[in-house]
């Protein structure tokens, strides 16, 4: 995280916290982070809405979304992305579906914009802008693993379980030891067998909390 020297000791504290699980403590470190910044510090403020998002604070985390100021393209787009989640964590799949159109329209060469504006699409019914969605994501990003993750995506909703079974052994076979997002894809498709041989090899030798 970028940041004048001021911020760099809060920082520092909130990657700790947040290395150790720590959610709450890392948001009131960024916290910290924005107020000693003058509130210009914007990637603390995004960091921190996605902790607040990751802990359950959905409204929270939306709350610190709506309330910054007008951003540069990439950063806009970054809120953006956020501020879908959130919403559709919190039930509202249109305005999810608003907050992805936003976040492409902010930065249309961000593939991780479209790959959400593809998800959304499909969880909204919208298979052909979904499609459409994942073929521009095939040229901007050959090769890509969240890309082969959200054709799975669709390929499930749209009941082309072989199809979709090869893509996802690709997914489990690549997912390695970061294997936070495609777990909730994997939940979402109805994928159980494989969110754990996903989720099982990056849980092993963690600390269990009580």
């Amino acid at each position: 995280m970028a940041g004048d020297a001021s911020t760099t000791p809060w920082r520092i504290l909130a990657r700790a916290c947040a290395h150790e699980g720590d959610h709450v403590g890392a948001c009131e470190a960024l916290e910290q982070a924005w107020r000693v910044s003058g509130e210009r510090e914007v990637e603390a403020r995004l960091l921190q809405a996605r902790l607040l998002g990751r802990s359950g604070r959905f409204e929270a985390a939306l709350a610190l979304l709506d309330a910054l100021p007008e951003l540069p393209a990439q950063e806009a787009s970054t809120r953006s992305q956020l501020a879908a989640v959130q919403r559709l964590r919190l039930g509202d799949l249109a305005g999810s579906c608003r907050e992805a159109e936003a976040a492409v329209q902010a930065a249309p060469s961000d593939p991780r914009a479209r790959g959400l504006r593809a998800r959304l699409r499909a969880l909204a019914g919208d298979a052909d802008g979904a499609r459409s969605d994942l073929a521009r994501l095939e040229e901007m990003a050959p090769g890509s693993l969240t890309l082969l993750a959200d054709r799975a995506t669709l390929r499930d909703q749209a009941g082309a379980r072989a199809e979709a079974d090869a893509d996802w052994a690709r997914v489990v076979a690549q997912a390695g030891e970061d294997p936070e997002g495609f777990v909730w894809q994997l939940l979402w498709s109805g994928r159980d067998d494989e969110t754990r041989q996903v989720a099982e090899p990056a849980l092993q030798g963690r600390p269990r909390h009580p």
